[in-house]
């Protein structure tokens, strides 16, 4: 999670979009539709012509959902809430939660297994009696503890490291 300060000095803000990934698809389903164009200037009537001129605007519809994702969370001190954004777009759902119930911001090493073997993440999360928010996770120390620190000092809350 990158967390950046907005123009309003009380509030921070992460914000998410579909990303790289949706342009694979948009690429791929356009290829693929072309694809079908092309093979209706044969006078057979390939059935595989069909299948490219279903699966490829399919795939390029999923490509522009996902290109259209927004999802945001917006951490603001002065009203002491947490509001969270979903949709396509234009926001779909809003959800808001009080920052009070959180009680500190602690940084974890967890070990992780990877096809190399195992690696350790430090996740830093926001921590309540209900459960945690997790944050953000990297593999370097140092990047989480610089970031806990901040953040910790926006929110007022405190910081603990289980390492």
């Amino acid at each position: 999670m990158n967390i950046k300060k907005t123009d309003n000095p009380d509030v921070m803000e992460y914000k998410e979009t579909g990303g790289c990934y949706a342009l694979l698809f948009l690429i791929t389903g356009a290829f693929m539709f072309l694809a079908g164009l092309g093979g209706l200037a044969k006078p057979t009537g390939d059935p595989m012509t069909r299948k490219l001129l279903v699966l490829g605007p399919s795939i390029f519809a999923i490509g522009t959902i996902i290109m259209s994702w927004r999802s945001t969370i917006q951490f603001d001190r002065k009203n002491k809430k947490i509001i969270k954004t979903i949709g396509l777009f234009l926001p779909l759902k809003v959800t808001e939660e009080p920052l009070d119930i959180y009680k500190s911001i602690v940084i974890e090493k967890i070990e992780k297994k990877g096809p190399d073997g195992s690696y350790f993440m430090y996740e830093t999360s926001l921590v309540s009696d209900s459960g945690n928010m997790m944050l953000r996770s990297s593999t370097k120390l140092k990047n989480e503890t610089e970031f806990a620190k901040k953040f910790s000092e926006f929110l007022s809350i405190e910081l603990t490291e289980k390492i």
